[in-house]
């Protein structure tokens, strides 16, 4: 019993470590003059509730709320300064080397977009998406838990 309530713990505090180099990342450039920042927040999530997006689906068969309802705060980091877009690699790839694991990835000619999330058994949590074009860089960052189950049938509408 005590081997389980400490793999728990450890497990536990490593998740919240993991959220907290991206919430250091994001905050970082939140303030940067080079930096267009848009931060959609919890307050701002909870007054689109499940109620207020019944019935609107994705390819008629999954419900908008069921995915909007694990989605905590939607931050968008965008920048043409060169300097910044150097800088913004760098630290990018510090807060996810640990514990982002790669989603997907998508080429087109120059431009390239990257999807890391942290995986558990029952969720994704925390996705990042790191567009890059000639000239430009774009992080969005999904922070919340997701089912699964509905990013399974989310892949599946694709194919």
């Amino acid at each position: 019993m005590k081997r389980l309530i400490i793999v728990s713990l450890a497990i536990a505090l490593f998740s919240i470590s993991a959220m907290a180099q991206t919430e250091k990342f994001i905050e970082k450039f939140a303030g940067n003059a080079n930096i267009t920042y848009v931060n959609i927040s919890e307050a701002m999530m909870g007054l689109m509730s499940q109620e207020s997006l019944e019935g609107m689906t994705v390819n008629s068969s999954l419900n908008v709320g069921d995915i909007m309802s694990g989605l905590k705060r939607l931050c968008v980091l965008t920048t043409e300064n060169p300097s910044t877009i150097e800088e913004m690699q760098k630290e990018v790839h510090k807060a996810i080397k640990k514990d982002h694991v790669s989603l997907m990835q998508v080429r087109d000619q120059e431009d390239k977009v990257d999807f890391y999330g942290i995986i558990t058994k029952t969720e994704l949590k925390d996705i990042l998406m790191i567009v890059q074009e000639p000239g430009e860089m774009t992080i969005i960052y999904f922070k919340g838990s997701f089912d699964k189950d509905i990013i399974k049938q989310l892949s599946q509408q694709n194919e």
